[in-house]
């Protein structure tokens, strides 16, 4: 008897452990396709920023922490740390209401931001990133400012408008505020129009009362500015005052001609309680979602600033899905993202899910997707055990806008270290990207494994390399704020869960997206399609509601949506080195 109630007891902790993790069929699944960078942008924008933004989050919310944010970039930045290898970066495709049609435009997709935006067709320095969106400006104007790591932005919010994903007669589409570019500042870099940001609303930009210097009036045709330097919840900080809109022309540095690649060979703790986002939240502004109409004006006069609610909180709070989770199926090129639940077709094997915790920005907050890393390990040899300089910021962000992995430099030494060991005939210019190895090469190299909380992240030498162009270069660079990019995400299926605060890791099946996620298979233009850089979808072809009419869908090669071999990453010509 003693047995039975033991095993009775263990099944009944698994049916408890396993229900507070049920997966609802997604109310819309969108595919992805990627787009590049140079890594040197990646280090010297996105990364930067970042930590310019953790700083100017201590001091918002007066956090005692006397660690000084570190990072490096390599002492020999050779031409294919300027130009290639790019990195892996993923866009979808969002439809935006222009007039009576529905325009898509590919979007950056970001779990390290929580603001939706989108360029207009009046734009100023918005170059590759210029749209023919009219999205009408809400009145009272309320302007906003927000600095990325890849750039700034200013812009206005619009007036309430369809936004949404329209797939055919498949449709997931809301009514909502959306931030209108109107002034770019290096942000636009080729392959996409805006941004979604995923993150928790903790790290949205709020919009606040434009300046009559900052404001163009109704036409949208002028930077919007803040009134003041302001600093929001989520650290990010925003313009000065009263910023005339400029044309901007980046530094471009001189570049060498591209050299043939040399080979990278020489010649010859304890579980935590789940705490809930309302217990969680600090004292927030009035949300775009809480005001709506008549009532928005005069939320606007009682206060300075009203936070945006990101997209997909939208949804939730209106209905439109049952939960807050989504999931990002990473293959490769090819991506793909569930909202509002788990395509359980995705997962491969009999494994299943495994959840850890979402931590805590310093303790204080819910806004980037953070896990707790509690060892760093190659092959049998663990190189860090110090879980506070691991997890900095409170844990390690687990971000779909960034491509390579960053560590401490002391844990990113000691892994080169013991891969030098394992490779002996290394070059030391291959942690510089200046050499690279070829796949027959790769079997002399560790596994990593990132030992997370009640989770080991386990990586194979393609899961920590980058590949580019028939070779792999290194995939690991230095930060203080720890990063696991999309390079440890390959052949992943990732849950981002808000109601849990918990995130998943799955093993993924790639097979609908031409299969394993490194093999150079080109028979993908069949299984994927995506839709034109605007092209109109007509609402007059449905009655008003969250379903918006059909869309004629452009399948084809077209611009940057011509559907490439795995990882075949196009490369930079000579004569048009990136801006950096």
């Amino acid at each position: 008897m003693r047995v039975v109630a033991i095993i009775l007891a263990a099944s009944a902790a698994c049916a408890e452990a396993g229900a507070s993790h049920t997966h609802s069929k997604p109310a819309h699944v969108l595919k992805m396709k990627q787009r590049s960078r140079p890594i040197k942008d990646e280090q010297s924008q996105r990364v930067a920023n970042l930590h310019k933004h953790m700083s100017d989050l201590k001091l918002a919310k007066g956090i005692e922490n006397s660690v000084q944010s570190t990072m490096s970039t390599p002492e020999h930045e050779s031409e294919a740390y300027y130009a290639y290898p790019l990195t892996l970066d993923y866009v979808v495709d969002v439809a935006f209401q222009n007039g009576t049609e529905m325009v898509p435009y590919p979007v950056i997709v970001d779990t390290g931001s929580s603001n939706l935006a989108v360029a207009v067709e009046s734009c100023t320095n918005c170059g590759s990133g210029s749209t023919t969106l009219d999205l009408g400006w809400h009145d009272p104007e309320m302007c906003i400012d927000v600095t990325y790591g890849s750039g700034s932005w200013d812009g206005e919010m619009s007036r309430e408008i369809k936004v949404g994903f329209v797939d055919g007669d498949d449709a997931l589409v809301d009514e909502v505020y959306v931030a209108g570019i109107t002034y770019s500042d290096g942000f636009f870099c080729g392959g996409f129009y805006g941004i979604l940001g995923l993150a928790y609303s903790g790290l949205s930009e709020s919009y606040s009362t434009c300046t009559s210097s900052s404001s163009g009036g109704a036409s949208g045709g002028s930077s919007s500015g803040q009134t003041q330097g302001h600093q929001s919840s989520g650290g990010q900080s925003h313009g000065q005052s009263g910023r005339s809109p400029e044309p901007h022309s980046a530094g471009r540095s001189p570049q060498p001609q591209a050299q043939p690649r040399s080979s990278g060979r020489q010649q010859a703790g304890a579980g935590r309680s789940h705490q809930s986002r309302e217990d969680a939240r600090p004292a927030q502004r009035p949300r775009l979602s809480q005001v709506s109409g008549s009532s928005l004006e005069q939320a606007g006069a009682e206060t300075d600033s009203i936070a945006a609610t990101p997209l997909l909180d939208s949804f939730y709070e209106d209905g439109l899905t049952e939960n807050q989770q989504f999931s990002i199926l990473f293959c490769g090129d090819d991506a793909a993202m569930s909202i509002g639940g788990v395509d359980e077709s995705q997962i491969k094997g009999d494994a299943g899910i495994s959840y850890v915790d979402t931590q805590m920005t310093y303790g204080e907050m819910y806004g980037y997707f953070l896990v707790e890393v509690e060892s760093i390990s190659v092959a049998n040899t663990t190189v860090s055990t110090d879980s506070q300089t691991l997890n900095e910021i409170g844990g390690v962000l687990v971000d779909s806008g960034t491509t390579l992995i960053y560590l401490p430099s002391s844990v990113t030494q000691a892994i080169e270290t013991e891969i030098e060991k394992s490779v002996p005939d290394l070059k030391t210019t291959f942690f510089e990207w200046s050499t690279c190895v070829e796949e027959s090469e790769l079997d002399s190299f560790p596994d990593l494994t990132i030992a997370l909380d009640d989770y080991n992240l386990k990586l194979k030498p393609k899961q920590y390399l980058l590949w580019y162009g028939g070779c792999y270069y290194w995939g690991i660079s230095t930060s203080s704020i720890g990063i696991i990019g999309n390079v440890a995400l390959q052949d992943k299926l990732v849950v981002f869960d808000k109601d849990s605060n918990t995130i998943g890791f799955a093993n993924g099946d790639c097979s609908a997206y031409g299969g394993d996620s490194y093999s150079d298979d080109d028979d993908t233009t069949s299984k994927l399609a995506s839709m034109d850089a605007g092209a109109t979808v007509d609402l007059a072809t449905r009655p008003e509601s969250v379903f918006i009419g059909a869309v004629v869908l452009v399948a084809g090669v077209v611009g940057m949506f011509s559907f490439r071999s795995r990882f075949s990453y196009a490369a930079v010509p000579e004569a048009e080195s990136p801006e950096i």
